[in-house]
């Protein structure tokens, strides 16, 4: 019912089923099919078709406020569980990150273990800029990373540092036990992706894994479009877009698309042209093809 109410959400402001299906990044007919289920589903005409636009009919205008609302309603929500999981920091090492950025080298990990700065378990949310910045504050965040705006990083009472690239930073409040050069010091760029409410002892299998091979360990992450996704191929040398999948640069023009459904077992390669879709898969190998002749192969790695 929520995805539905999203579909029909767009296509009310947008006037248009193409026009709504192209932001939806999903086909007009399959949009046209899930607005025609919630018609059915709620016994009346929601949108009156025209040759050039699409109106509400009386209904449709009831269902839009309140769709409105529930909408505002989930997010206050998602809000207000997201500040509840920071509050309770006793037993956990709380990291944020922003949107598009779950990345951390996994030597981090093995720092700050070694200096006896993780907890029980590691907390890891993903939140807004608003929501990390008052984290910082409160002292419910350990640290933070991400994609910020100048005047987040500028702000007198955070620490930061530049990794990754000119727009991507660490960030701490000044007033942390854990700094900077905590996080940082000895840091490599063997970089994981986190995944929410890892504990300590899959981050330290993490770590050990990722030292032991170049294949990288993936966070779900969701690309908007194609056009997105050879943006990060730019930015990034590994990213996620899909549910269990990610991606990683080689060579130059090529992806390699890694199945992760057991990050720390074995998995398959796939070689996509940066100029075909997903659907064109030029080349298949297996991982252990792949990794031939390696001197830590990763497949001997847990035999």
């Amino acid at each position: 019912m929520l995805k539905r109410l999203k579909y029909f959400k767009a296509v009310a402001e947008y006037k248009h089923f193409r026009k709504a299906s192209s932001a939806l990044f999903i086909s007009q007919p399959a949009l046209s099919n899930q607005i025609k289920l919630l018609e059915d589903e709620l016994g009346v005409e929601l949108f009156t078709r025209n040759p050039r636009t699409i109106l509400l009919t009386s209904s449709g205008k009831i269902l839009y406020d309140y769709t409105q609302k529930i909408f505002s309603l989930k997010k206050e929500a998602t809000n207000k569980i997201q500040t509840f999981a920071l509050d309770d920091h006793s037993h956990y090492l709380n990291i944020g990150f922003s949107y598009f950025s779950g990345i951390l080298s996994a030597d981090i990990i093995r720092n700050l273990n070694e200096k006896e700065l993780i907890k029980k378990n590691i907390n890891i949310n993903e939140l807004s800029n608003d929501l990390i910045l008052d984290g910082l504050h409160k002292e419910t965040l350990s640290f933070a990373f991400g994609y910020f705006h100048k005047n987040f990083i500028l702000n007198s009472d955070i620490s930061h540092e530049s990794i990754y690239s000119d727009t991507s930073y660490i960030v701490t409040h000044k007033k942390n036990n854990i700094t900077i050069n905590d996080i940082l010091s000895g840091s490599s760029n063997s970089l994981i992706f986190l995944k929410p409410n890892m504990d300590k002892e899959y981050l330290l299998r993490l770590n050990q894994f990722v030292k032991n091979s170049s294949i990288q360990i993936p966070k779900e992450i969701t690309a908007s479009s194609y056009e997105n996704l050879y943006r990060l191929l730019e930015e990034m040398p590994s990213f996620s877009i899909l549910p269990g999948i990610f991606f990683k640069k080689y060579p130059q023009n090529h992806l390699i698309i890694q199945d992760v459904k057991d990050p720390l077992l074995q998995s398959e390669l796939l070689f996509l042209n940066k100029n075909q879709s997903y659907e064109n898969i030029m080349e298949h190998i297996s991982l252990n093809e792949f990794l031939h002749d390696r001197e830590n192969n990763i497949l001997n790695f847990y035999s």
